[in-house]
């Protein structure tokens, strides 16, 4: 993964004697002569272990709130339909009872 006399950098997983992931960023850099010419190549290796297990637990956050935010959504949807139905009703309860009171009043 190094590319010929430059710097790169990847995310790989190396693993400990006991056989346990380790999240690790690579850094490679090369070194060159006086006359240009790469004699060697500095790496770099970090940990960033901790910063993955981050990144996963934020993930699956963030996963979980946009399925509530879906189920919030559709909630909203049929409590929507259902004022409305409430409001229809209502306004025909209203009409029958002008309707009652008119008939009241004619006889």
């Amino acid at each position: 993964m190094m590319a010929k006399g430059k710097v790169t950098s990847f995310e790989t997983i190396l693993y400990s004697k006991t056989k346990e992931p380790i999240w690790t960023l690579v850094s490679t850099s090369p070194v060159h002569d006086e006359n240009g010419e790469i004699i060697r190549h500095i790496l770099i290796c970090l940990d960033i272990t901790e910063r993955k297990r981050s990144e996963d637990q934020l993930q699956l956050l963030l996963d979980h709130s946009q399925k509530l935010n879906k189920q919030l959504e559709l909630r909203d949807q049929e409590l929507q339909s259902s004022i409305r139905k409430l409001s229809k009703q209502s306004w025909e309860i209203q009409i029958s009872k002008q309707h009652l009171q008119k008939n009241r009043m004619s006889s």
